[in-house]
């Protein structure tokens, strides 16, 4: 609204437009796909420009709904998750991350628990003036979900090898379709998960090797 009113409205005739010579970044929010409900999730997109090497990412949520209470449950129309400061990277936990590990989670930010389409928005700014966006939509399963790890999940004590189990509810079968998964490792207490211990079949069980 306020582009549309300084570039075409009545605020266009208030200032002098100069030209920067900046283009704006190219964005790339990726494909939309399908997800569990009651499940945690992450989306990443990317960014190009030609003159800016420093660029800052900023993930929205576009489903407006109804007006709802902050501890209102997911109803298929609200938003789930907040704004957060546009920042260095193009990665987005849905919850927070630290949320997710943690599982203690709040009403600020909430999984989705029932089938809906999640419109989200990548806007990428170059800090030159240039500012540029892309949108995918995030379609929740119904019938799948919650995908979740059941063991080991907090202290155990695991040897050499020890086998990784995980409830699939579902999510092999259409319309998430997964048939593999990557069993991925911190080392730094859940800071980050930059080891992968291999790829596996979606059936619930691997026994991996550390």
């Amino acid at each position: 609204e306020m582009y549309v009113f300084v570039s075409e409205g009545d605020g266009a005739s208030c200032g002098v437009v100069e030209d920067t010579a900046n283009t704006p970044p190219t964005v790339d929010a990726g494909n939309d796909f399908n997800v569990p409900y009651g499940t945690p999730l992450v989306i990443t997109g990317s960014a190009t420009d030609s003159e800016q090497s420093n660029l800052t990412f900023m993930w929205e949520q576009r489903d407006l709904g109804p007006q709802a209470a902050l501890s209102a449950p997911d109803d298929g129309e609200i938003p789930l998750f907040r704004v957060l400061t546009p920042s260095d990277s193009p990665i987005r936990y849905l919850p927070e991350l630290s949320a997710v590990l943690s599982g203690n989670y709040s009403s600020a930010e909430k999984i989705p628990q029932v089938a809906r389409e999640m419109d989200f928005r990548l806007t990428v700014r170059d800090g030159a003036g240039g500012v540029s966006s892309d949108d995918i939509v995030i379609n929740v399963s119904g019938s799948a979900g919650p995908f979740a790890l059941l063991s080991p999940n907090g202290g155990e004590n695991v040897g050499e090898t020890t086998t990784v189990t995980w409830d699939v509810a579902d999510t092999n079968l259409s319309p998430i379709s997964t048939e593999s998964v990557e069993i991925l490792l911190s080392t730094d207490g859940g800071l980050s998960f930059d080891v992968s211990l291999g790829t596996t079949a979606n059936d619930g069980s691997a026994t991996v090797t550390f």
